[in-house]
């Protein structure tokens, strides 16, 4: 360095742009901090995913793929937190980074996978029965979205598999409730399998979706089906940090099996 300090200025300048070049050369762009959240994902480090969607939105506030990886972290890891207040903090990003995500490509998959998610945990913040029937109802129209731009989308398949169950198994006076507030899309056990079925095909070890099956099996009558499903996803690999707890959820329903 301190010969750059006896070197006339002619010869100083060019030496300082090509430093300034080297440096823009090695910065990371908006979608080389997307690829480095992805994959602190898959190694389950949430926080640090979410950190580096946010450096990478910061960059470009018009990153639909991070601006929809962020918002499914933010409703993710706001629902593991220990009171609505709390979570309420974590979901209005959520659906901030989503909606954006969603504005700026509508026909993207996963820009409404994660219009799905959030609208989804919303049905279970309020207690509000006219509020959850229109929540519920967004999370289906958006899921359905989802496949539709890719049919190989095993995450919004599992979550259709899911919401079908969840609609087709309402109580009689639940049902009744959804119709004198307007009605939801209809659901069925059928339609649930299906989707589980679509999902399979696609990822038979899909923790979230062998959690629904084996729901899906108990409805059914068939409880060894059900016990050997919540088995196999409870032996599935972690993908997810929520995974966790679907696995969590799956030995509860087999000790009361």
């Amino acid at each position: 360095m301190d010969l750059l300090y006896k070197l006339p200025m002619t010869k100083l300048l060019p030496i300082l742009a090509l430093l300034l070049m080297c440096n823009n050369l090695f910065a990371l762009t908006s979608n080389d901090y997307l690829r480095k959240g992805q994959l602190a994902e898959i190694k389950l480090q949430e926080v640090k995913a979410l950190e580096l969607y946010n450096k990478a939105i910061k960059l470009n506030p018009n990153n639909a793929e991070a601006l929809s990886c962020a918002a499914l972290l933010y409703s993710n890891i706001g629902s593991r937190k220990a009171n609505n207040q709390q979570k309420e903090g974590f979901y209005k990003k959520a659906m901030k980074f989503a909606t954006r995500s969603y504005k700026l490509e509508p026909t993207n998959a996963n820009t409404n996978f994660a219009m799905a998610v959030i609208h989804g945990r919303e049905v279970f913040m309020t207690s509000l029965p006219k509020a959850k029937i229109r929540w519920s109802a967004k999370m289906k129209k958006y899921a359905d979205r989802a496949v539709k731009f890719d049919p190989m989308h095993k995450d919004a398949w599992a979550l259709l598999g899911f919401w079908h169950y969840e609609r087709a198994t309402l109580t009689k006076i639940e049902k009744n409730i959804v119709g004198l507030l307007g009605g939801l899309p209809p659901g069925s056990i059928k339609q649930s399998i299906y989707c589980i079925n679509k999902c399979k095909s696609i990822d038979k070890n899909h923790v979230m979706n062998l959690l629904t099956l084996g729901k899906v099996y108990k409805h059914l009558g068939k409880k060894e089906k059900a016990k050997s499903t919540w088995n196999i996803a409870i032996n599935s690999k972690t993908i997810h940090f929520n995974d966790k707890l679907y696995k969590i959820e799956a030995k509860r329903r087999l000790s009361k099996i």
